[in-house]
């Protein structure tokens, strides 16, 4: 399920790269996060669990045509507010000791 999800977000940074402009894809908000969707998906490739609620935020933000990434979704601010609370949930899980 990881691998999925980091293969989606990472897919949905080519696509905006690919289509400047999109009917679909808020590709600016996109594109102002690429460097934070690409370090979540290299997270999520690696081995260590991640905690669910950080794993259904960002399955929402890249699958369900609601989210704040596409034209139709929520209002694009939430999409920074998405990435900022995964971002947190999982620096915070490398600092804790195993």
């Amino acid at each position: 399920m990881q691998t999925r999800l980091a293969a989606s977000l990472e897919q949905l940074v080519d696509a905006a790269e690919l289509l400047p402009v999109s009917r679909y894809i808020r590709t600016r908000t996109v594109l102002t996060h690429r460097e934070s969707l690409l370090a979540l998906a290299s997270r999520l490739r690696e081995l260590a669990p991640v905690e669910v609620a950080v794993a259904a935020r960002l399955s929402k933000l890249v699958w369900d045509q609601a989210s704040p990434a596409y034209q139709a979704g929520d209002p694009g601010p939430l999409f920074a507010e998405v990435i900022a609370r995964s971002v947190h949930v999982l620096r915070d899980e490398r600092s804790e000791p195993r």
